[in-house]
């Protein structure tokens, strides 16, 4: 039976757990967190669940040693802003628990696949990447996939389409600097008049206004989030190659940032090609580069 070890437990971490409760995923499910009291309570509170929605899933407790030799590693540990701190003193902390998490769990299974779920995530997956010890495919992060499958609802919305038969990613650096890539094909309305690009900005609107709405009404949105953690890690698992927009390295621009990807049990399987735009690619490498420049401050400071 797989194993799928989640470390974290607070409001994202759990709703990753019940994620992969809900879909029954014949594995063991290890919860480990620092704070053994809360660790144990919700061994016991998620295994309830398992028995109300009939899953098969088994939950049980876990040292990080015990969990590094899972098959996959989702990382949800993080830290919230404390009064005064800076916003770069706020990254250097979230590294620092990062890195701290990684170097007890060395070394991990050969087939370890890692999923970093805190962000900045494109940042922490790059800088995981170094710690790991695991091939670059083997470590992705949430990237934008919450974003791309909101894209996906609002734009087969506005067509009127089947959300399974609409097309789109948002790419690059997951934030601000994101690009919305709307497809050919079954996006072929979104042409070049009026109309369509008005309908466009009204997507693209919806698209980043959405996260920031949740995050001004109840501080995070852990249930989003926990879903697609869940439902990555049972794409890697159930090696179904489904496709996810996952933070990974991208050897052309040297760092992880959001790509659609095909995803099972070698992590990144394929990449899934992109014709961009000159405007769309000067987007995404603008954010590149201001991350890479990020990426390299964290690691002289660690060196």
């Amino acid at each position: 039976m797989p194993t799928i070890a989640l470390i974290g437990l607070g409001s994202v971490g759990a709703s990753t757990a019940l994620s992969i409760i809900h879909q029954r995923i014949p594995a063991t499910l290890l919860l480990v967190d620092i704070k053994s009291t809360l660790r144990d309570a919700q061994v016991n509170d998620l295994s309830d669940a398992a028995l109300v929605h009939g899953s098969v899933t088994q939950v049980h407790a876990a040292t990080h040693r015990e969990a590094s030799q899972a098959d996959v590693v989702i990382i949800t540990a993080g830290a919230r802003y404390t009064h005064g701190e800076t916003t770069l003193q706020h990254l250097y902390h979230k590294f620092s628990i990062l890195k701290s998490i990684l170097n007890e769990m060395r070394p991990f299974f050969p087939r370890t696949v890692i999923l970093v779920v805190a962000n900045p995530v494109d940042l922490l997956t790059t800088l995981a990447q170094d710690i790991a010890g695991l091939p670059r495919k083997q470590v992705i992060g949430i990237g934008t996939c919450l974003d791309s499958l909101r894209l996906r609802g609002e734009v087969s919305r506005v067509l009127g389409t089947k959300m399974e038969e609409t097309e789109g990613y948002v790419i690059g650096v997951q934030g601000d600097k994101s690009q919305i890539v709307m497809c050919s094909g079954l996006l072929s309305r979104y042409r070049e008049d009026g109309v369509s690009i008005q309908n466009r900005l009204e997507v693209e609107s919806k698209i980043q206004g959405k996260s920031k709405a949740i995050i001004a009404g109840k501080g995070g949105a852990p249930w989003g989030i926990g879903a697609v953690g869940g439902s990555v890690a049972a794409a890697v698992v159930r090696d179904n190659r489904s496709v996810w927009t996952v933070s990974c390295w991208r050897e052309d621009w040297r760092c992880c940032c959001s790509w659609p990807v095909v995803v099972g049990r070698e992590g990144v399987v394929e990449e899934v090609r992109l014709d961009l735009r000159t405007g769309e690619r000067e987007a995404v490498e603008s954010g590149v580069k201001s991350l890479n420049v990020m990426v390299e401050r964290v690691r002289e400071n660690e060196a």
